[in-house]
This record gives C-alpha cells, structure tokens and sequence, in this order.
C-alpha cells in the first residue's frame, strides 16, 4: 500500500486557491467548478438535494463499499479483449480541469503532460447526444453492434442506481496504462457513495485501484470479495488512485445522475452484507 504523502494530495487544485490564469483557463473551457454537495446545471431539485443530505447523514461514513449486485462477467474474455484491442483508443486530455488548470502551453510538464502522454485507453458505449464535445479528455464512442457492449449497457441500466428521471450521460472503459496520481472527479463531491464503477477484468493478483479518506488520513485498497466486482466510493470524501505494474485492467466507469431512492436501498443492502468484511473501520 502507498504511504499517504502530503505532496500528493497538494495535486489536488481546489478552485478557489488557482491564480487568476488558472481560473481563466478553465472558464474559457467551459468546464466550472465543482460545488460540493450539489451537481451543476443538471436541473435538480430541492428534493433532491435534501434526499442526498439525508443519505450523507446515513451512510457518510462508508468511504469505499462493494456493491450487492450481481457479478458482472464477459462470456469470452480473449474476444472481448481483441475486440477492446481494435476499438480502444489513447485519451488525451482536451480541456483543463480542476485537477490540472494549465493550458496545453503553460502545462509544468511540457510534452509530458497528459495533453501529449496518454494515462489510459478509453472507448464510450453509450453517451447522450452531444457529450463528447464537453469532455475533457478524448474519447471515441462505438457505434457498431457487438453483444458484450449491449451486456454491459443493460447491467448498467439494470443494477446501477439510476432510472429514466435520473440521466445516464456516459458508460465507458478506461484501461490504465501508467500509475494514476490521487485525486478526484469532476463530478458530484457529495460525503457519500456516489461514484460506481465495475471492474470488468483485471490481470493483477492483488488490487491496484486505492482511495484515501481525507476526513481520517486513511488508505484502502478496492479489495473486492468475489461475489461482485461492483463498488462504489464517495467522491465528495475520497482521492482515488491507481498503481501500475505493466498488468492490465479494465475499468467500467458511468457518468450519471444516480436516483436517491435506489442509491438509498442498494446502499442500505450492501452495507447489511460486506459491513463485517471492509479493510477499514467505520
């Protein structure tokens, strides 16, 4: 397990802390900062809100949890990787962010920044119209027709906490390809399980993908049992990172605004069945 290091939570960029060019450089993306315990533009309402407050206030202090829903497996996996193999494609970033507010130019690592280096391969499975042109990284969506795609589309729609109100704006894939430095999504920063993801195949022995709590200064590894490989973790408390051993491992990852109803019941279930097997102390 990592140490926990000072320098890399200091990667963390909050908003208001950047210099008057960095708060120009992501203006002028059209990316904007995150609030904490509120979601941007996406029309929510005040019932929402305070349904989220509520689940902070039931379940806040599960960092990372896996999920009571069934295990999510590809039927042939060498296809399912040589089809990933022909369709995946390097991302890079397109856009500054919170995480990194310089300009491809003004970016400290020059033509080593993830502008020019690639982190991860990525491919979209299914997104809403007009989502690519916002993202901050490169992405490429598949359009064709192939079975495991569907598969995994219909076990987002049907186990994810999500449901025809609550917008589903992304599922996609990232395969690590360096260690990823801590940090967090710019997403919901609610102080509960908000960001779910699934790993769909990982050659590692032991796991890789780690969180800290920044509230207890503690790290945890994703350690999954081998019921499910779906979990989830609050972006609002943790950083997220990832170590890389020249092992491969693909990630599922969905960008959506989850239903509180069904974040409440799925939490409440999981939390019933894994309390007694977490790495860490509630």
């Amino acid at each position: 397990m990592p140490k926990y290091k000072q320098r890399d939570i200091d990667y963390i960029v909050d908003y208001h802390n950047l210099s008057p060019q960095g708060k120009r450089n992501l203006e002028t993306s059209g990316i904007h900062p995150g609030i904490p315990g509120t979601v941007l533009d996406l029309g929510i309402d005040n019932d929402y809100v305070q349904h989220m407050h509520s689940i902070e206030q039931k379940y806040g202090n599960y960092f990372w949890l896996p999920l009571d829903v069934p295990k999510l497996e590809i039927d042939n996996i060498e296809e399912f990787l040589n089809f990933w193999d022909n369709e995946s494609a390097p991302a890079l970033r397109q856009v500054p962010d919170i995480g990194e507010p310089w300009s491809k130019e003004d970016h400290p690592l020059g033509q080593k920044s993830s502008w020019y280096v690639p982190s991860f391969r990525e491919l979209t499975l299914y997104q809403v119209p007009g989502l690519i042109n916002n993202s901050i990284w490169s992405t490429k969506l598949y359009q064709g027709k192939h079975k495991t795609v569907d598969k995994i589309i219909d076990y987002v729609f049907e186990y994810y906490p999500v449901n025809k109100r609550n917008p589903v704006f992304q599922i996609f894939i990232w395969e690590s390809l360096q260690d990823v430095k801590l940090h967090k999504d710019h997403s919901a920063f609610w102080k509960c399980l908000t960001d779910f993801r699934t790993m769909l195949y990982d050659e590692n022995k032991h796991s890789t993908l780690y969180v800290v709590d920044t509230e207890k200064k503690t790290q945890a590894y994703i350690d999954l049992p081998a019921d499910t490989n779906t979990f989830g973790w609050s972006n609002g408390r943790v950083l997220h990172g990832s170590d890389f051993h020249n092992k491969r491992k693909l990630l599922l990852i969905v960008n959506a605004v989850q239903c509180p109803e069904k974040t409440e019941m799925l939490l409440g279930k999981s939390i019933e069945k894994y309390q007694n097997q977490l790495n860490y102390s509630v």
